[in-house]
């Protein structure tokens, strides 16, 4: 009988937290609803579909499995069409599965020319990896944007160009964020989901990206 009851408390526990998910979802959804006109945005919904398909290039995506996109809104603002969206995914199985959590901008910009990259926050396991060979773009000159970002870039001399003293300046006074990019695209995003009231800023931030590599990438 006192099995029965410990079942039947795992269930409602279980459902518990199940429904306050749901929940805070839903209040997510309304709120980005709420705030995307007063950004100058219209909001369009979840799922891949309302993102071009021309992002999924980047290595972000092809990350983890049971990838979701939720709450997108998007608008236009000095020659960029913008993107903004929570994105999660998967990792792992069992007891060790774990969600990952981001808030992204896709931005499409007009005169904007750069390499590929792909640039995140150090960590131990990245420092472990030079060690057998792993490749990070570093900067004699700049040790503490090299201490606190790995670099990556297939064309190295060309990203080397592009992430010149304005670049790394940005870069240096942010806090933990990534950024992937190519050709006329940048995809800037950060490795949690950002409170909506901080939606603005997040934006303003992705805007200040996009226009100092669009500085950096024409002046070389």
């Amino acid at each position: 009988m006192e099995d029965h009851w410990i079942f039947i408390l795992a269930v409602v526990l279980l459902g518990g937290a199940i429904g306050g998910g749901f929940y805070l979802s839903h209040q997510r959804t309304k709120a980005i609803r709420a705030i995307a006109p007063q950004l100058g945005f219209e909001f369009l919904g979840s799922g891949k579909t309302f993102v071009p398909a021309v992002a999924w290039k980047f290595a972000l995506f092809s990350q983890g499995r049971s990838q979701n996109v939720e709450n997108v809104v998007t608008g236009r603002m000095n020659g960029a069409t913008i993107y903004l969206f929570d994105y999660s995914y998967r990792t792992g199985s069992g007891k060790k599965s774990n969600t990952h959590r981001h808030t992204v901008a896709f931005i499409q910009a007009e005169n904007l020319r750069l390499p590929a990259f792909q640039l995140t926050p150090e960590n131990f396991l990245h420092k472990v990896g030079h060690l057998f060979g792993h490749r990070d773009i570093d900067f004699e000159n700049e040790p503490e944007f090299s201490k606190a970002y790995l670099l990556k870039g297939s064309d190295e001399d060309r990203v080397r160009q592009v992430f010149d003293y304005r670049v790394i300046s940005f870069y240096n006074n942010q806090q933990r964020v990534c950024t992937e990019g190519l050709g006329n695209m940048v995809l800037y995003y950060v490795k949690r989901q950002y409170p909506v009231n901080q939606w603005r800023k997040f934006l303003a931030q992705a805007r200040e990206a996009v226009d100092v590599f669009r500085a950096s990438s024409h002046s070389v």
